[in-house]
């Protein structure tokens, strides 16, 4: 049977560990075709998120849990986790629930029928008007494919982990990596429910800071801004 990794990172998350637990091992037995195993990524949480973990992953053999010692970000942690899996496709998905685990069994369709990467696609969601302007921008300036309302949560086949290994990224941000790879990604549209449990730990600034990495990492725009502001500067003197 083909091997299935649930990564899931989790900062202050002590609400939401069990309900995306309990759902997605729901709906991965009612399937019966797979074997799995959950991989949790603590990042350095200061609620009661570790302990809930190890008491899981104590009564359950198919948990695995990654503990950061200190805060790393999603992107990392979530890099991390990947290169850590043994297993045939990786489905990423984050703990608060917004990302729909009704979802998984059409990535899993589409996965079967060849597709190397399958992503959700939000129909709608909180701060729409923010994001909007974020993919207008990103969209100017990228020199490689942009796709819209997608967060990296979906499926990965194991032939597109296997070419992670070779990432030499610090700041490793899948939706970016995806299309700067060349593959073709398979869409499945879902409207992004509100958060029910617990508080979200990405501010304002956050959304802005992982906008700009996004853009420095897909275009060459900034770098040549910076040089120009430079030059401006030097060249009188």
């Amino acid at each position: 049977m083909k091997k299935v990794s649930f990564i899931i990172p989790c900062y202050n998350e002590e609400k939401n560990i069990l309900l995306i637990y309990n759902a997605v091992k729901k709906i991965i037995n009612d399937i019966k075709k797979y074997n799995y195993e959950f991989i949790f990524v603590d990042n350095a949480s200061t609620d009661n998120t570790f302990q809930i973990l190890k008491n899981l992953a104590l009564k359950d053999k198919l948990v695995k849990i990654i503990v950061n010692y200190r805060t790393f970000g999603v992107e990392r942690s979530v890099m991390n986790a990947f290169l850590s899996a043994d297993c045939d496709a990786i489905i990423e998905m984050a703990c608060d629930m917004q990302d729909p685990p009704d979802l998984i069994p059409n990535f899993l369709k589409h996965w079967e029928n060849g597709a190397k990467v399958v992503w959700g696609q939000r129909t709608g969601s909180e701060m729409k008007k923010i994001r909007n302007l974020y993919y207008k921008i990103i969209k100017k300036f990228s020199y490689i494919k942009q796709y819209e309302k997608v967060t990296g949560w979906g499926l990965y086949d194991k032939s597109v982990i296997n070419n992670f290994r070779n990432l030499n990224d610090p700041m490793p941000i899948l939706r970016n990596i995806i299309p700067d790879f060349g593959y073709d990604v398979v869409l499945v549209p879902y409207h992004q429910p509100i958060r029910t449990q617990g508080k979200s730990s990405y501010s304002l600034f956050s959304y802005f800071d992982l906008a700009l990495s996004s853009l420095v990492h897909t275009s060459k725009v900034p770098l040549k801004c910076c040089i120009g502001i430079l030059l401006k500067w030097v060249l009188p003197l």
